[in-house]
């Protein structure tokens, strides 16, 4: 049996950084990692015997999604390369690149059903396997591949109308 204080340590790295890398933005990362906990520990009183680490990005995930869809910004928006780590020798150009492109990313992130937001988020953010997700979420493999599916087709055209300046 795990104890709250070891589960916290053990797995608040991950909660912040799934966090970070959904909202790219340190301040609202953190608040979420307090959510994240808050909801685990009542969790944690029913039931100690979770797969924790899967369990906690998910709810990380979710509840960046939800803050990303209330468009609440505490301080400048940071790049997937500043949350992650930004390899050297980027140029300034390709570096503003990706931050328009990471920015576009997440506003599309808001349109999507949150389902499909949170699948997509933990497949490509925090590389979880269709088998791991559809234990987290209590869905089918081939529910989960579904929605990455509608996901990815959604962020597609989404994409396309941004390259193509068509907004309706």
């Amino acid at each position: 049996m795990q104890t709250w204080d070891t589960i916290v340590r053990e797995h608040a790295a991950n909660v912040f950084g799934a966090a970070l890398r959904v909202l790219g933005n340190r301040a609202d990362a953190e608040d979420v990692s307090q959510e994240v906990f808050v909801e685990a520990f009542r969790k944690f009183r029913l039931r100690d015997d979770h797969v924790w680490g899967g369990l906690l990005k998910s709810i990380a995930v979710r509840r960046a999604i939800d803050l990303l869809r209330k468009g609440r910004r505490l301080e400048k928006i940071e790049t997937l390369h500043e949350a992650v780590g930004d390899p050297s020798g980027v140029d300034p150009a390709s570096r503003l690149i990706a931050s328009e492109l990471e920015e576009r990313l997440r506003e599309s992130l808001r349109e999507l059903p949150p389902v499909q937001a949170e699948i997509f988020c933990l497949v490509f953010f925090e590389k979880m396997s269709h088998d791991e997700i559809a234990g987290q979420t209590g869905r089918s493999k081939n529910a989960v591949a579904a929605a990455l599916s509608k996901a990815r087709r959604h962020l597609e055209k989404s994409f396309r109308k941004t390259v193509s300046g068509d907004h309706r």
